[in-house]
């Protein structure tokens, strides 16, 4: 690990102090000091293409986690992000019908979120208009997709994978259905597209199977509609019983309806209801537990010159196999005022089940923007209703201040010792950074700088 750091290292001190290695355009970089972790990261930017490199480093035990991600218009390699149909495809039944992975174009993307960790391959766009995709950690999975059909409000596309299984960490000494662990699941696609001035309409049919499972089906069907301030989306998921996912397990759900409504009105109002059905498969496998679930999701916005209010409140109806029930809300309501420079957000919410709330919480931040410094400050209290006991209180507080060429930044949460019940006091969430928010020129020219003997 030692040897790696050193040759990252050296990398980034090749590129910042030699003369002309490639015509970098940009240079942004951000420095980290995360409660116990220090990550480094630069992106380099190009013409045509970016890069970028981190480096985070755990002090007390002495790792350290190089990472990369390339990043241009037909090649991407390193950390990668699944999106579209590759993202579904891994969690089929995981997604409401107002979720943008259905209408995203997106296949693979370069990845480079904050934090170390995720998935790593290359993406390759080669000629016939083919799009290959390979996953090599921590699993290993090769996809491909074409367009092969394209006219004025029709899209015609065909896709195929196939993955190796992932082996579970769990120390269950029976695993369900341990020949699913030896055999690589394998996928065909094909994939129509209806996009017309108002509906949008997208079906998706999957055939999945293996040497020990027969061939089984996976099916989508969603659409969009669009009238003034109104947009309305429908989705439909159904999967056969041996249907398989690129994981290597059997599907846990057999059938996925959703839907979602939401109106967008004048003066900053505007309201959205969805909700979703989940049923599990008839015969069920040792892993599946839930029969059915059920959920509705509200919400409500409105703006009005200084303060700006939400509501929002969800109900999930679930039953499991064995045909116990239970029912869980959830309600939370916001407001904030506005009076320049200084915001203000006022925060509470309730959960519980049937017999009664279990958790309540409120909250309160207070925020304050200025040309160069912005600090907020906040405190949040959470009562356990059948325990009296339980009640803890987390301040939470951060500034930045903007300088000449970045941003300089600290945020902590401090619980305290008064509030803090049996438990000591703390301070987690520590982050200490700067982040440059100007491009910096990689290029200074040798014959340009004035040389004193």
């Amino acid at each position: 690990m030692k040897r790696d750091k050193r040759h990252f290292f050296a990398v980034i001190f090749l590129i910042l102090f030699t003369g002309d290695i490639s015509p970098l355009e940009t240079i942004r970089q951000s420095v980290f000091l995360e409660d116990t972790t220090f990550s480094l990261r630069y992106t380099f930017s190009a013409n045509y293409w970016s890069l970028y490199v981190s480096e985070y480093f755990d002090p007390g035990n002495n790792l350290g986690l190089p990472d990369f991600s390339f990043n241009s218009d037909k090649i991407k390699a390193g950390r990668l992000l699944q999106e579209g149909i590759w993202k579904e495809l891994f969690n089929p039944f995981g997604f409401m019908a107002d979720s943008e992975v259905y209408y995203s174009k997106k296949g693979i993307e370069s990845d480079v979120t904050k934090g170390p960790g995720g998935i790593y391959g290359f993406s390759l766009i080669i000629p016939g208009g083919v799009s290959v995709h390979s996953f090599l950690y921590p699993s290993f999975h090769t996809g491909a997709e074409m367009e092969i059909l394209k006219g004025p409000g029709l899209c015609l596309a065909w896709y195929g994978s196939v993955s190796a299984p992932r082996y579970s960490n769990s120390d269950e000494w029976i695993s369900p259905l341990p020949e699913l662990s030896v055999s690589e699941p394998v996928h065909a696609g094909i994939g129509i597209s209806f996009i017309g001035d108002i509906p949008f309409i997208k079906l998706v049919v999957f055939l999945s199977g293996n040497k020990y499972f027969r061939p089984d089906i996976f099916s989508r069907l969603y659409w969009n509609l669009q009238f003034g301030c109104i947009d309305m989306y429908g989705l439909t998921v159904y999967a056969g019983r041996d249907y398989i996912l690129p994981a290597g397990t059997p599907v846990k759900d057999k059938l996925l309806l959703s839907s979602s409504i939401r109106y967008s009105g004048r003066k900053g109002f505007g309201i959205s209801l969805k909700g979703d059905t989940h049923i599990g498969q008839e015969s069920s496998y040792p892993s599946v537990c839930t029969a059915r679930r059920s959920r509705i999701f509200c919400t409500a916005e409105l703006e009005s010159g200084w303060i700006g209010t939400t509501f929002s409140a969800s109900v999930t109806d679930e039953v499991a196999v064995s045909g116990i029930r239970e029912d869980n809300y959830s309600i939370k309501g916001s407001a904030v005022v506005t009076l320049p420079p200084l915001a203000v957000t006022f925060s509470a919410g309730e959960k519980g089940g049937l017999r009664g709330a279990e958790k309540r919480w409120c909250s309160v931040v207070g925020r304050i923007d200025r040309k160069v410094i912005q600090s907020s400050l906040g405190l949040t209290l959470t009562a356990d209703i059948n325990d009296p006991d339980f009640f803890t209180a987390i301040i939470k507080g951060g500034v930045k201040i903007d300088m000449p060429h970045g941003e300089l930044s600290l945020t902590a949460d401090f619980t305290p010792a008064a509030l803090a019940g049996n438990n000591d006091p703390a301070i987690t969430g520590l982050s200490i950074g700067f982040v440059s928010t100007s491009s910096v020129p990689y290029q200074i020219r040798r014959k340009n700088l004035a040389v004193s003997k």
